[in-house]
């Protein structure tokens, strides 16, 4: 399998969606990586983590969906290279809804369109 964030061929989503994986279609608007600094409720330790958030659209509807980044990576570097409106498919592990956002966990994996062939078509003599 591709790695997360490797772009997939139509196919290769329809191939995930008869496996049984957990992905939905979507149309990708833009995305924002955030370093998140919290206590630890039971040691009362600081804690962090990082995470890159994208706001995707399925229908009418937007999600934020969430998908965390290994140690090391830099917030301010972040740029994403998905193009606002491509498609992309959502690898996700759980889904939320509070105070009516919905919210998911998972991985935005673009979806690249087979290029169709143009059609000859006649040109009108002039």
């Amino acid at each position: 399998m591709n790695s997360p964030n490797t772009p997939l061929t139509e196919d290769q989503a329809v191939e995930m969606f008869k496996r049984g994986e957990k992905v939905i279609l979507a149309e990708y608007r833009f995305g924002k990586a955030e370093h998140i600094k919290y206590r630890d409720k039971k040691t009362g330790q600081p804690a962090s983590f990082t995470t890159v958030r994208h706001t995707v659209e399925v229908g009418d509807a937007s999600f934020l969906v969430s998908e965390r980044v290994p140690e090391g990576f830099k917030v301010e570097e972040f740029h994403s290279d998905i193009p606002k409106g491509a498609r992309v498919l959502l690898k996700f592990e759980k889904f939320t809804v509070q105070n009516g956002i919905g919210q998911w966990a998972g991985v935005v994996v673009p979806v690249v369109t087979a290029a169709k062939p143009e059609k000859n078509r006649p040109v009108s003599p002039a």
